[in-house]
């Protein structure tokens, strides 16, 4: 049993509501016998570059972190309608957004370096660990949701050319 919220219903309940509820992945981890670690693990979107030159225009260009720069500022939220499929969209090919320096939880993790891979790369960089599992997990349920998107757009289609149909019949 658990004592997390359960998702959004509402008769508005769509795809994108679906995927903000739950963490892809939750890991407990015994630290001591008093204490527990527990991980909860989230896929993120990163921002189009249009936005994040607006957000965090000195962390758009390709150098580090410096005290001359801004710190890192959080992004507006997505719009509610905004669907994964036109996320992806907004992206230039082979567009690898900044990393943002000094955005870690604490002192040990503002020191981890981050780096974006290819799903495979990733996975095998990580050698059958908990987090390859998270990334496998997470990768599969984009897969899912694009699919789901794209479903919906091939119906919206097929509706519209129903309508389309009969309303060159009626005339």
């Amino acid at each position: 049993m658990h004592r997390q919220p359960r998702p959004h219903e509402s008769s508005e309940f769509n795809l994108q509501f679906r995927y903000v509820t739950e963490p892809v992945w939750t890991q407990f981890l015994p630290v001591t016998v008093r204490t527990q670690y527990l991980l909860f693990w989230y896929i993120a979107e990163t921002l189009p570059p249009s936005l994040e030159d607006t957000v965090n225009p000195a962390s758009s260009s390709p150098s580090t972190h410096s005290p001359s720069q801004a710190p890192y500022q959080p992004p507006p939220c997505y719009p509610p309608d905004l669907r994964l499929l036109d996320r992806v969209r907004a992206e230039p090919k082979d567009y690898e957004p900044p990393r943002h320096e000094g955005t870690g939880v604490n002192e040990e993790e503002m020191l981890y370096r981050s780096y974006l891979l290819k799903i495979d790369d990733a996975v095998a960089k990580l050698r059958g660990s908990v987090m390859a599992d998270v990334v496998k997990k997470g990768w599969e349920a984009i897969q899912v949701r694009m699919r789901e998107e794209e479903e919906e757009d091939e119906k919206e289609k097929e509706s519209l050319s129903q309508e389309s149909s009969a309303g060159k019949k009626q005339d």
